[in-house]
């Protein structure tokens, strides 16, 4: 439980289902919504519970990885169950992706 500082990455912070329940009812919420970790589908439900997802929009990942990407959409009437888009970008080779960011600071 509780929300502890992240050592495996040295930096932000981890926090158990416990401390999400808590913090979900103090805040009269019914979802979190957390990113900044890649996950193979793109978005995951770390409880049993769903009430924290992950999205992570970035499919393949650095080039490297073969995550799909996600977005979330909240729609007003049913915003604790957002519909869910899953993609998977298209493979390119670290000269590609070294070319358009090149191309991007010109």
């Amino acid at each position: 439980g509780g929300c502890t500082f992240n050592a495996r990455r040295g930096a932000g912070s981890t926090f158990g289902a416990a401390s999400a329940k808590d913090f979900l009812m103090r805040e009269s919420l019914q979802l979190l919504i957390r990113s900044h970790e890649c996950v193979p589908d793109g978005y995951s439900y770390p409880f049993p519970t769903k009430s924290v997802m992950t999205v992570f929009s970035a499919s393949n990942y650095a080039g490297r990885t073969r995550n799909k990407g996600a977005l979330a959409v909240l729609h007003y009437d049913h915003v604790a169950t957002p519909e869910i888009i899953t993609y998977t970008a298209t493979e390119v080779t670290n000269d590609e992706i070294d070319l358009k960011n090149l191309q991007l600071i010109q």
